[in-house]
């Protein structure tokens, strides 16, 4: 019916213009006799039956497709190049049909784009269904998926259809009939038709578009689960006799070779992107998930050593391949760090994170202590002076104060004595007056973020002694000087004393999370000095 409706539009075209007498096909004359209302409703019925048809070729095209690109210099599959070709058909019609009514020829090339988007989002969804499944395989032991050439082809063949769009529409004369159409009515309403027309185009552009993304998105979800188990599997084993990161990697290797090799260049960097974004948030959760699970160090050090290998191979030495989640990114390192400690370097963080509340404080709530210290050679030499203004944990007001010190970390200076002042009775205002000398190896003086930890309390006749407060110092902040100079000479230092007030800190739950003996006996000794809430 259509095919006998355009060839009789061509003749009476003709005809109409031959019996004015010009021999010109003339559309002027053929449109001054309204012969072409005649065939209006047939033409806007030829497209509907058009666009039914397309869609079953386009339907066709996908099931008879090998998915193998049409040549070696292509990355598309056959469905692609015929959903063109029935693209054309309906412009060839379009132009051999010249038809001359400006508003008319409006409303049709609407029609027509409008039609041309839903095949193209047709098509999409055709493709995503024609490769669900494919690349999965199951044994007893797991459920696994393998990106396949298939899968890379019809993401290709989208992409391809949806960068025909534009090119498609400008070969149906829209810029004519919009210029035409400016000449017929006004600027204004050509302006705003050509407006909504684009948004049409755009509009399908951007669905198409999205369609590639859920694709590329199913394929990554789809890699999720051997991804996820080999993480596991890596962070529980990895110091042991397995190859779980070997096969962790192996697997991304292959993949993305896969990936690379078929996909084009744009969505190739879009697959790798979101890749990168699934695994980076899954790790994220691993590590969540396991931080109340009270696991050993190990575990969190082989996940951190796991996340190392992984930011350097997909960044693969181009930064603007880097992360789409820096702040991710940034929390799961601090975490994986802090978390992969052992327990001794945690409680030397916790110090450090005291010392750091210690600076910041602006008021001595808790009293002030005197000292001075320098570094001679191999000798730490400190003279403790005096304490002020004291809070006495006894009800009587009083206190018996006393100073022990402290060089942290412990582990390192096992075999140095903590010295301690004698006791004074009962004030709040201790003069002590004492020094001390301490040897050290050129190693311990060294010591990057070495600390001086002064921490005084009250002595108890029944031996149970009540903090008062604490005081830390940097190796870092003590004055370097040779035998020349004396400690008198030294300046004196007051140091706030402070108890702790974070039971909520990373440090401090991470130490709580520990089953190991140096962490129970450090958090039994820590808890006491927290005032009660």
């Amino acid at each position: 019916m259509g095919t006998t409706l355009f060839e009789l539009y061509l003749i009476v075209q003709r005809f109409a213009v031959l019996g004015t007498g010009l021999c010109p096909v003339d559309s002027e004359i053929f449109l001054s006799h309204n012969f072409h209302l005649w065939f209006h409703a047939g033409v806007a019925q030829w497209l509907d039956i058009a666009l039914y048809k397309a869609l079953q070729r386009i339907k066709k095209a996908v099931e008879i497709d090998h998915l193998v690109p049409v040549d070696s210099s292509v990355k598309y599959s056959s469905s692609a190049v015929d959903t063109l070709a029935i693209f054309y058909q309906i412009k060839i019609f379009w132009k051999q049909l010249a038809w001359p009514d400006v508003e008319g020829s409006y409303t049709f090339v609407a029609k027509i784009i409008d039609d041309i988007c839903r095949c193209s989002v047709f098509y999409a969804d055709q493709m995503s269904e024609k490769v669900e499944g494919m690349g999965e395989s199951q044994n007893v032991y797991e459920k696994k998926f393998e990106v396949t050439n298939e899968w890379c082809l019809a993401i290709n063949n989208i992409d391809y259809v949806r960068q025909s769009i534009q090119a498609f529409v400008g070969e149906l004369g829209m810029e004519e009939i919009v210029t035409s159409l400016a000449n017929f009515r006004s600027q204004t309403e050509a302006d705003h038709c050509q407006r909504t027309l684009q948004l049409v185009i755009d509009n399908a552009v951007d669905t198409v578009g999205n369609k590639i993304l859920e694709l590329l998105e199913k394929v990554a979800e789809k890699m999720a689960p051997a991804i996820n188990r080999f993480l596991l599997e890596g962070a529980e084993l990895l110091q042991q006799e397995n190859n779980c990161m070997d096969r962790l990697m192996k697997y991304l290797d292959d993949n993305l070779l896969t990936l690379h090799s078929h996909l084009n260049t744009d969505n190739f960097s879009r697959i790798l992107a979101i890749i990168w974004e699934n695994l980076s948030h899954t790790m994220y959760e691993l590590v969540e998930s396991n931080l109340e699970r009270k696991r050993p160090p190990t575990f969190f050090l082989n996940l951190h050593e796991t996340l190392k290998i992984l930011v350097g191979f997909f960044k693969q030495g181009d930064e603007k391949n880097d992360t789409n989640n820096p702040a991710i990114l940034e929390q799961m390192e601090h975490l994986l760090q802090l978390y992969g400690m052992e327990t001794w370097e945690l409680i030397h963080q916790y110090h450090l994170e005291r010392r750091e509340e210690q600076m910041a404080m602006e008021a001595a709530t808790h009293g002030l202590l005197t000292v001075r210290m320098q570094f001679v050679e191999d000798l730490l030499r400190i003279e403790v002076l005096n304490a002020r203004n004291l809070h006495p944990m006894d009800t009587n007001g009083s206190c018996d104060p006393y100073v022990k010190i402290h060089l942290l970390p412990e582990e390192k200076f096992t075999t140095i004595t903590k010295p301690r002042t004698k006791t004074h009775k009962k004030t709040m205002f201790p003069l002590y007056d004492e020094y001390f000398t301490l040897h050290l190896t050129s190693e311990q003086q060294e010591l990057e973020n070495g600390l001086i930890m002064f921490t005084v309390k009250d002595q108890d006749f029944l031996g149970t002694n009540e903090f008062l407060g604490e005081a830390f110092v940097a190796f870092s902040d003590v004055p370097k000087t040779d035998m020349t100079t004396g400690l008198e000479q030294m300046a004196q230092v007051h140091l706030k004393l402070s108890r702790p007030t974070r039971q909520d800190s990373e440090v401090y739950r991470a130490l709580e999370s520990r089953h190991d003996k140096l962490a129970r006996d450090f958090i039994k000794k820590e808890k006491p000095k927290f005032l009660p809430s």
